[in-house]
């Protein structure tokens, strides 16, 4: 679990016994405020660790973290950052069979993007920064999540208010976006997007 406590970021692991939850003590991982939408997490299932993302207040720059837990504890390596640009609205997915992270949020044009994460021991690298939805004026919210049906990570977003859809490839650590689609012909942002391993469907929520 991620939190933003006082304008300091922190995690903490949790223990699910039967229908309870509990908790390790939080451990910060930096010593400041984040921008909304604050940290987002994802874990790596080939490394065997989870990686924060989240957008500094100080600098409004985009960085990660790899986080290592033991028992109920979580420790971290050394942050860096993924774009060193105005960076909002961020998100991050793991993609199953690249074995890759990809982060995706508003660059500093307001377009949506993404970038390819690779994590060795408590570190982590990252490709060059693609465009998946081109802003207009108003390309914002970018949100991601992986289908392991098609092996493609969805990437929302919108251009100018519009909601629009994007399909993102890993390759190597590089990522490549099919053409963008739209799916609300009207004002929309405030996105949520999830995945129905079950139903092999998509599912996103927006304002």
């Amino acid at each position: 679990v991620t939190v933003d406590e006082s304008s300091v970021l922190k995690a903490l692991v949790g223990t699910i016994a039967g229908t309870d939850i509990s908790f390790g003590s939080a451990t910060t991982f930096y010593s400041g405020a984040s921008n909304n939408p604050g940290p987002q997490i994802a874990y790596d299932a080939n490394a065997q660790k989870v990686v924060i993302q989240y957008t500094k207040t100080s600098d409004s720059y985009g960085y990660a973290i790899v986080g290592t837990i033991a028992g109920t504890g979580i420790s971290f390596g050394s942050e860096a950052a993924y774009y060193s640009a105005t960076n909002r609205t961020n998100d991050i997915s793991y993609d199953s069979t690249a074995q890759k992270l990809f982060l995706s949020f508003r660059d500093s044009s307001s377009n949506s993007t993404g970038i390819v994460g690779t994590i060795s021991a408590t570190d982590i690298t990252f490709g060059a920064v693609a465009t998946a939805i081109t802003s207009g004026t108003q390309g914002e919210y970018s949100r991601c999540v992986y289908d392991p049906d098609n092996d493609i990570t969805i990437v929302v977003g919108a251009v100018n208010s519009v909601g629009a859809v994007a399909a993102a490839t890993i390759s190597g650590t590089s990522v490549s976006f099919g053409s963008p689609q739209t799916f609300n012909a009207f004002g929309t942002s405030e996105f949520g997007l999830t995945y129905d391993t079950t139903a092999d469907k998509a599912v996103v929520v927006y304002a």
